[in-house]
């Protein structure tokens, strides 16, 4: 049976049962915070509890308890008309200011999070969210994190003051990745439709069409390849339904490559002409030209070229096609 104790010394927050709807996921028969000296309280997390090898395990099984030295056992009792949360932090920041620059001995934080590894230490986390979205819910909506952010203060544009959505910082030897996203789907179907959607575009929501201003992502890095595309795809870019008048803007000399680096395409500004590998075949206002065509005893045969009017012809003579 569930019950809330209110002498959180007689909350045994180990016990659980079975969902209702024949997953995994455990009940808590208790509801109650509980704090110790040690990390020693023992639950269920309502997301799933199992053996190392998947198997399941049965009713109030013991053996694979999670332990907390803090820990909220909560649940929902309220209607729709009322916001509900297990954890609360309500924070107000209004000392220290005064034109001091910022350093980490002054800064202001609703939740601090800091873990230290040491040998002998297992596996770590920072911060970990579980959450899963049972069958039979309903047509609701769900996140796995929101972060919501408001300014009224200033314009804070790049080359100052920087204000950012998420901040992160890496130092010491490299990791693997800043970021990544893995998935276990349901066989035959994916678990994500978009990797990232910035949204704005009609379709899907209008409420971030002023989002952006001036780039949606930006590189100032000096890794080896901005993009580096693995997998099989159908286009590395589709902009079919963009709204765009250049899909690439390229600067003279820089080049476009095709078969590794071995047949490249650049702009050269000098001659105002594209140049398939540095001059070997050239495209101009004035024609297409080939002055790398084989030679015979030491001499250039010519130059091919075509004509404004789509004639094709052998140039023997130095200079443009036309």
């Amino acid at each position: 049976m569930e019950s809330n104790a209110s002498d959180n010394s007689n909350c045994d927050t180990s016990k659980w049962s079975k969902s209702k709807d024949g997953s995994q996921s455990p009940v808590p028969q208790q509801y109650c915070t509980k704090s110790s000296s040690t990390i020693s309280n023992p639950f269920a997390a309502v997301v799933g509890i199992g053996a190392p090898d998947g198997s399941p395990v049965g009713e109030n099984d013991q053996r694979y308890l999670q332990r907390a030295q803090h820990l909220v056992q909560a649940r929902t009792a309220l209607d729709n008309t009322k916001q509900e949360s297990g954890l609360g932090v309500n924070f107000i920041n209004e000392t220290g200011g005064g034109g001091l620059s910022q350093t980490n001995h002054n800064q202001k934080v609703a939740l601090s999070v800091f873990a230290l590894g040491l040998p002998g230490g297992s596996n770590m986390w920072g911060i970990n969210t579980d959450v899963h979205m049972h069958a039979g819910v309903g047509n609701y909506p769900f996140y796995g994190r929101e972060a919501d952010h408001t300014n009224f203060n200033r314009d804070y544009a790049p080359g100052g003051t920087v204000a950012f959505g998420d901040y992160l910082t890496f130092t010491g030897l490299p990791m693997t990745a800043g970021i990544e996203m893995s998935g276990n789907p349901n066989p035959g179907s994916k678990s994500l439709y978009y990797g990232i959607l910035f949204q704005g575009k009609k379709g899907f929501s209008e409420v971030g069409t002023g989002l952006i201003s001036d780039a949606t992502i930006v590189d100032g890095s000096n890794s080896r390849s901005s993009i580096k595309i693995y997998g099989a795809h159908s286009d590395v870019i589709n902009s079919y339904d963009a709204d765009v008048d250049r899909i690439i803007t390229a600067k003279p000399g820089q080049k476009v490559c095709f078969s590794g680096v071995s047949h490249c395409v650049s702009f050269n500004a000098v001659t105002n002409a594209l140049e398939l590998n540095d001059g070997r075949f050239i495209l101009s206002d004035k024609g297409i030209a080939a002055p790398s065509l084989p030679t015979s005893g030491g001499k250039i045969k010519g130059s091919l070229c075509v004509d404004l009017s789509g004639n094709i012809f052998v140039k023997t003579t130095a200079g443009p096609c036309l």
